[in-house]
Protein backbone atom coordinates (compact mmCIF):
# COMPACT_ATOMS: atom_id res chain seq x y z
CA UNK A 1 0.00 0.00 0.00
CA UNK A 2 1.26 3.44 -0.87
CA UNK A 3 1.31 5.37 2.44
CA UNK A 4 0.71 8.68 0.69
CA UNK A 5 -2.28 7.75 -1.48
CA UNK A 6 -3.60 4.51 0.05
CA UNK A 7 -3.28 2.87 -3.38
CA UNK A 8 -2.92 -0.92 -3.27
CA UNK A 9 0.39 -1.77 -4.94
CA UNK A 10 0.47 -5.53 -4.42
CA UNK A 11 -1.81 -8.25 -3.10
CA UNK A 12 -1.10 -11.91 -2.36
CA UNK A 13 -3.29 -14.86 -1.46
CA UNK A 14 -1.80 -18.13 -0.26
CA UNK A 15 -2.03 -21.09 -0.67
CA UNK A 16 -2.59 -21.07 -4.39
CA UNK A 17 -3.27 -23.50 -7.21
CA UNK A 18 -1.95 -23.90 -10.75
CA UNK A 19 -4.35 -22.07 -13.12
CA UNK A 20 -2.99 -24.19 -15.98
CA UNK A 21 -4.97 -27.09 -14.51
CA UNK A 22 -8.10 -25.34 -15.82
CA UNK A 23 -6.72 -24.59 -19.32
CA UNK A 24 -8.16 -27.67 -21.00
CA UNK A 25 -10.10 -29.84 -18.60
CA UNK A 26 -9.57 -30.62 -14.96
CA UNK A 27 -10.12 -34.17 -13.80
CA UNK A 28 -12.75 -34.93 -11.19
CA UNK A 29 -10.05 -36.21 -8.81
CA UNK A 30 -8.02 -33.01 -9.18
CA UNK A 31 -11.15 -30.88 -8.66
CA UNK A 32 -12.10 -32.83 -5.55
CA UNK A 33 -8.58 -32.37 -4.16
CA UNK A 34 -8.90 -28.61 -4.62
CA UNK A 35 -12.34 -28.23 -3.06
CA UNK A 36 -11.60 -30.61 -0.18
CA UNK A 37 -8.23 -29.04 0.66
CA UNK A 38 -8.47 -27.61 4.23
CA UNK A 39 -6.25 -24.68 3.18
CA UNK A 40 -8.93 -23.58 0.64
CA UNK A 41 -6.61 -22.71 -2.28
CA UNK A 42 -9.55 -21.59 -4.47
CA UNK A 43 -10.46 -18.85 -1.97
CA UNK A 44 -8.70 -15.57 -2.71
CA UNK A 45 -8.11 -14.61 0.91
CA UNK A 46 -6.90 -11.12 0.02
CA UNK A 47 -10.36 -10.09 -1.19
CA UNK A 48 -12.81 -12.85 -0.20
CA UNK A 49 -11.87 -13.93 3.31
CA UNK A 50 -13.94 -12.43 6.11
CA UNK A 51 -11.28 -11.79 8.72
CA UNK A 52 -11.18 -9.19 11.45
CA UNK A 53 -8.57 -6.51 10.69
CA UNK A 54 -6.91 -7.10 14.06
CA UNK A 55 -3.58 -5.56 14.92
CA UNK A 56 -2.66 -4.77 11.33
CA UNK A 57 -4.82 -1.65 11.34
CA UNK A 58 -3.67 -0.61 14.78
CA UNK A 59 -0.12 -0.16 13.54
CA UNK A 60 -1.36 1.84 10.54
CA UNK A 61 -3.36 4.14 12.81
CA UNK A 62 -0.30 4.76 14.98
CA UNK A 63 1.89 5.91 12.09
CA UNK A 64 0.38 9.42 11.83
CA UNK A 65 0.42 9.78 15.62
CA UNK A 66 4.14 8.99 15.73
CA UNK A 67 4.89 11.48 12.99
CA UNK A 68 3.08 14.26 14.85
CA UNK A 69 4.96 13.61 18.08
CA UNK A 70 1.88 12.51 20.01
CA UNK A 71 2.33 10.49 23.20
CA UNK A 72 3.26 6.85 22.74
CA UNK A 73 1.97 3.96 24.88
CA UNK A 74 5.29 3.83 26.73
CA UNK A 75 4.98 7.48 27.90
Amino acid sequence: MDPHTGEILAMVSRPTFDPNDFAVKISRDEWNKLIDDPDKPLLNKAIQAQLAPGSTLKSLWLLPAGRKGLPRPST
